[in-house]
């Protein structure tokens, strides 16, 4: 579904799928806020690695953790969520650029 979005250009991180790596955003719900920040970190770099401007979160935890990570972190990444509707396919927590985005779990196809 993602790439029939008009103008974006879909890129995988390097872990994608069921090799996914976490967003951490479970150490935040159990008090471990800078190691969660660290580990969405590592995710968002990943991305930025791979190209994109923006990430593309299914889960609500994963796109307020990777958002919370990217804001600590100063990472240069916007963080969108996927609401599925056939209206409203994207809302983003970011200002609007051209989209080059990565999936952010293990859940998301292309």
């Amino acid at each position: 579904m993602i790439r029939a979005i008009p103008n974006v250009n879909f890129v995988e991180m390097s872990h994608h799928h069921q090799n996914a790596h976490c967003c951490g955003s479970v150490l935040t719900l159990l008090k471990a806020p800078d190691v969660a920040a660290d580990i969405g970190e590592t995710r968002l770099d990943e991305a930025v690695e791979a190209g994109a401007e923006k990430v593309l979160a299914l889960c609500p935890c994963c796109e307020f953790q990777l958002r919370v990570s990217r804001d600590k972190k100063d990472v240069p990444v916007e963080v969108w969520i996927w609401r599925g509707s056939r209206r409203r396919r994207w809302a983003t927590t970011s200002p609007i650029r051209t989209p080059k985005c990565a999936s952010s779990g293990p859940s998301s196809r292309g």
